[in-house]
C-alpha cells in the first residue's frame, strides 16, 4: 500500500473515533434517569469497540502523516464521506439491537433514517427509554450538520477542504475552514438553546423540548411521542413551525441575521422564493382541507404546520396523512422535493437550485418568443450579494433536477414493487425517503417487510449525500476492488 493511502486511513480512524464518541453521548441521560442504567451497555459496547477500531486504523495511518508525497484528489474524500456514513450507520444500529427493541435490519433503518435525518421509525416509542429517545434525536442532530463538519472543529490538515466540499457544504462561511466549521456547530447549538427554551416556557417539559428542538432544528422529525406533536397546544406548533424555518434556512443568512444585516437577509432570493411557496402552499392546502377541517384556526395551524413540515424535511407531524385529500397529499409530495435552503440540514432538490431551474426554464421560453431581448442576464441575491446566474450553475442545477428525477421514478416502481401499496402512496414515501423528510402515509411501520425497508434506506443515504457523491463513491470502490485482484 502506497503513502497516499496510508495518509487517508489516517483520517479513516479519526472518523471512528468521533463516531464512537458520540455513540457514548447518551450515557449522559442516566444521572436524570437512573432507572436507564441497565440500558449503559447499549452505548458503551458499539462506542468503545468504534472508538478501538478507529485508533488501530490511526495506528496504520500514523507513520505518513507529515509524508511530502500526500496528494488530495476528489476520490480520497468521496471514499471517506462514504466511510463515515456508512460505518456511522451501521455501528449505530447496535444500541437499538442491544436494547432488545429491534432486530438488525430494523435497527440499522432506524439508525440510516436518524443519521440522514429521514425520520421514519420502526421503534416503539411509548416503550423506549429516555436514553434511547434522547440517542435517536442524537442521531438526526449530528447528521443534520454532517460529520465532517465536526471533523473539522477538532482537525484541519490538507484534505480538509475537499472532504467540506464531498459532504455537500456549499459555502465557506469564514477564511479559515476550522472557523467555518465551528461557526456553523455553534449556530445551531444556540439554535438548540433557543428553540428549547422557546417550548419549555410555552408548557412543554424540558427532555421533550430538547429533543424536539433537536430534530427540528437538524430537520429530522424523530420525536418522542408516539403521535409527535398532535398533543401539543398549537402555540407549541407554531413555535416548533419557526424552529423548522430555521432549521432549513442557509446559515450563512442566519449569521446575517445575527449581524443585523437585515436587507440583505430581506433581498435574498431563495428566502423570498421560501417565504413565497409557504405563503402559496399554505392557502392551497386550507382550501383542500375546508370539508376536513372546519375550524379556521385549526385548518390554517395544521396547513401551515404540515407545509413547513414538508419543504424544511423536518418531518414533524401533528396529524395522520391517510385520510386527507389528494390535493393536500399532492402538494406535501411536492413540497419534499423541493426541500429546503442550500446550506442548511434540509434535504431535497435545495430551493436554490429550484430557483435556478425556474428561472432558467422561463428564459429559454421568453427567448423563444423574443430573441432580440435574450441578452438580458439572470440575477440572484445571495448572501453574499447580488450575483449572475453563470451558464454552469444553469446546467448543474438542470442535471441535478433531471438526475434527482430519474432517481425518485426508480425508487417509486421500486417501492411499489417492494410494498405493495398503491402509487399515490409510493410517491408520497419514496419523496419522504429521498428528501430525508420523514412524513408518512401509513407504509412504513414496524411490520413492514425487508424490501421496504431496504428500498428506504438506500433513497434515504441517496438522498442525505445528494446523489451524485454516492454514484462516484460506488465508481471509486468498484475500480479499487478490481486493482486488488487484478494485483493477485
Amino acid at each position: 500500500m502506497n503513502k497516499e493511502k496510508f495518509v487517508s486511513l489516517n483520517n479513516y480512524g479519526k472518523l471512528a473515533v468521533l463516531i464512537g464518541v458520540i455513540l457514548l453521548i447518551p450515557l449522559v441521560c442516566i444521572p436524570f434517569y437512573p432507572e436507564d442504567i441497565k440500558y449503559a451497555h447499549c452505548f458503551i459496547i458499539p462506542g468503545v469497540v468504534t472508538i478501538l477500531i478507529g485508533i488501530l486504523i490511526c495506528y496504520f495511518g500514523k507513520p505518513f502523516v507529515s509524508s511530502r508525497f500526500y496528494t488530495v484528489n476528489q476520490k480520497n474524500s468521496t471514499l471517506i464521506v462514504l466511510f463515515a456514513w456508512i460505518f456511522s450507520c451501521f455501528m449505530g444500529a447496535f444500541p437499538f439491537v442491544l436494547s432488545g427493541q429491534l432486530n438488525f435490519l430494523q435497527a440499522l433503518f432506524e439508525s440510516v433514517s436518524g443519521y440522514t435525518g429521514a425520520g421514519l421509525t420502526v421503534i416503539d416509542i411509548a416503550s423506549s427509554c429516555k436514553s434511547i429517545l434522547f440517542y435517536r434525536s442524537l442521531t438526526q442532530f449530528v447528521g443534520g450538520l454532517g460529520f465532517v463538519v465536526l471533523f473539522l472543529v477538532i482537525v484541519n490538515d490538507k484534505q480538509s477542504m475537499d472532504l467540506f466540499n464531498a459532504e455537500g457544504h456549499p459555502d465557506k462561511l469564514r477564511p479559515n475552514l476550522r472557523v467555518t466549521a465551528r461557526t456553523i456547530l455553534w449556530t445551531y447549538l444556540i439554535l438548540v438553546g433557543i428553540g428549547t427554551l422557546g417550548c419549555w416556557i410555552l408548557g412543554m417539559d424540558f427532555f421533550d423540548s430538547l429533543n424536539h428542538t433537536m430534530t427540528s432544528i437538524a430537520t429530522g422529525g424523530f420525536s418522542t411521542k408516539p403521535d409527535g406533536l398532535a398533543g401539543y397546544s398549537w402555540q407549541i406548533q407554531l413555535w416548533i413551525v419557526v424552529v423548522m424555518l430555521l432549521g432549513c434556512i442557509n446559515t450563512a443568512v442566519l449569521i446575517l441575521f445575527v449581524q443585523g444585516k437585515f436587507k440583505q437577509v430581506l433581498k435574498n432570493s431563495e428566502l423570498r422564493f421560501l417565504n413565497g411557496m409557504m405563503v402559496v402552499f399554505t392557502i392551497i392546502v386550507m382550501v383542500s382541507l375546508a370539508n376536513v377541517k372546519t375550524d379556521i384556526g385549526e385548518n390554517f395551524v395544521f396547513s401551515l404546520f404540515n407545509v413547513v413540515s414538508s419543504f424544511s424535511t423536518a418531518g414533524a407531524a401533528v396529524g395522520s396523512f391517510v385520510s386527507l385529500p389528494h390535493t393536500a397529499i399532492f402538494c406535501f409530495t411536492l413540497l419534499m422535493i423541493f426541500g429546503g435552503s442550500m446550506g442548511s440540514t434540509a434535504g431535497g432538490i435545495k430551493l436554490s437550485r429550484v430557483y435556478i431551474f425556474l428561472r432558467t426554464l422561463i428564459k429559454s421560453v421568453r427567448d423563444k418568443l423574443y430573441p432580440a431581448r435574450n441578452l438580458k442576464l439572470m440575477r440572484m441575491y445571495r448572501s453574499t450579494g447580488e450575483a449572475v446566474i453563470e451558464e454552469k450553475q444553469q446546467k448543474d442545477a438542470i442535471n441535478y433536477v433531471g438526475i434527482y428525477t430519474c432517481v425518485y421514478i426508480i425508487g417509486v416502481i421500486a417501492l411499489m414493487f417492494a410494498s405493495g401499496c398503491q402509487l399515490h402512496e409510493s410517491m408520497f414515501e419514496f419523496a419522504s425517503c429521498l428528501s430525508t423528510v420523514g412524513l408518512s402515509i401509513g407504509v412504513t411501520t414496524p411490520t413492514c417487510n425487508a424490501a421496504t425497508l431496504i428500498v428506504e434506506m438506500i433513497g434515504m443515504i441517496l438522498g442525505r449525500l445528494e446523489v451524485i457523491p454516492v454514484f462516484f463513491g460506488c465508481n471509486y470502490a468498484v475500480e479499487e476492488i478490481k486493482k486488488l485482484f487484478n494485483k493477485k
